[in-house]
């Protein structure tokens, strides 16, 4: 723990203080502990007229707490309005704001009513070279959207190379362009084209410890594909080994796993043996909402009639059901019901009778590329 003798004695010394705090660090001041919130009180109590030091504050909050500065609690949304109304022509504080609103939420603010999309908006109007609202931009916008920013058509893959036009190893630019890239499409960077799969071994390369990429990288990777990343080669299912490694609780590491293993098949995870069924129930455990992992679990089940999820036995009609309530456009769950239906039987999703024929075909409409047994 860092020590220092005297106290700041100014708004800004303890404001900037704070700023060379780390997250979960600790300072010593005049014998007495501060964390990065402590010193941003002290210099809102020094001067509460600093949009910059109610933006920083705000940004100690996770969602739902609550911090009081003289006789008010604040959230971090609130914090971000007192910033905003103090410092309207900052481009960080709006993408804080921005940050911090819920989707489909709308707020009134300098005059104006905005969502996160137009928060983001606002922060590039007022600084066109600002990356993490070009970034965040971007999320808010569809597959297939566009939009207008800066008197410009503008779609998500659009945001995402203009980050790497400002900072070409921003690591979550390039994450973020192979998740707007679909099949064989490609993307110009620096006049070189790139695929879902090259931008997510760059974003690998870049930021090596991030779990949910590594599982993005082997979800792009063929069966026999291999790819190499810090001079190790790494296969689809040595991608996801990788993720969880790094991430235990990665359901779609889970979930993937569990594709490129036979029925039969045990390896090793975190130092425990494993089947296909268990690496899918995991998943289905860890991300109850996924579609596919649902479907996948059916897949798993061949030989087993029930599985326990959450205390409750599931067959495998019963996770097909599951996966096209959350997904009916999941091919996969189609599928898997069109095995299942017993010659002159039908069965009801979604309120609608379907023989097996018509899950095949459903299957095929959704995915023409599948090869259905």
């Amino acid at each position: 723990m860092k020590a220092i003798l005297s106290e700041p004695s100014s708004s800004s010394d303890w404001n900037n203080l704070g700023n060379s705090i780390g997250t979960g660090e600790k300072v010593t001041v005049a014998g007495r502990s501060y964390t990065k919130r402590d010193c941003y009180l002290r210099s809102l109590k020094l001067d509460a007229n600093s949009g910059q030091v109610w933006s920083n504050l705000g940004s100690t909050l996770v969602k739902g707490e609550r911090v009081r500065v003289g006789l008010k609690s604040y959230t971090d949304k609130e914090c971000y309005l007192r910033a905003v109304g103090l410092s309207p022509t900052e481009s960080t504080i709006w993408v804080n704001l921005g940050y911090s609103l819920k989707v489909g939420e709308a707020i009134t603010v300098a005059g104006m009513t905005g969502t996160k999309r137009e928060c983001f908006a606002m922060a590039l109007e007022l600084d066109r070279g600002n990356t993490r609202a070009w970034l965040l931009l971007g999320d808010t916008i569809g597959i297939g959207e566009t939009i207008t920013v800066l008197g410009r058509p503008t779609t998500r893959r659009d945001c995402y190379l203009r980050v790497l036009e400002i900072s070409p190893d921003d690591h979550r630019a390039w994450h973020n362009l192979g998740k707007s890239l679909r099949g064989k499409e490609m993307a110009n960077v620096a006049r070189e084209p790139r695929t879902k799969l090259d931008c997510y071994k760059i974003a690998t390369e870049l930021k090596p410890d991030e779990s949910h990429v590594w599982t993005d990288l082997g979800a792009a990777m063929g069966t026999r594909t291999t790819v190499e990343v810090a001079g190790m080669s790494y296969t689809k299912r040595t991608c996801f080994l990788r993720a969880l490694e790094l991430d235990p609780n990665n359901g779609y590491a889970w979930v993937n796993l569990a594709t490129t293993m036979d029925l039969d098949e045990t390896i090793l995870v975190g130092g425990k043996s494993v089947t296909k069924l268990a690496c899918a129930k995991i998943g289905v455990e860890l991300q109850p909402d996924y579609s596919i992992a649902w479907s996948n679990l059916a897949w798993a089940m061949r030989g087993v009639r029930t599985v326990s999820v959450a205390g409750l036995a599931y067959t495998v009609p019963h996770c097909l059901h599951k996966a096209l309530e959350l997904d009916p456009n999941n091919p996969r769950a189609w599928e898997g019901l069109s095995r299942i239906i017993k010659p002159g039987r039908n069965i009801s999703v979604g309120g609608t009778l379907y023989s097996a024929e018509e899950c095949r075909l459903k299957a095929l409409q959704l995915d023409p590329a599948r090869r259905l047994r």
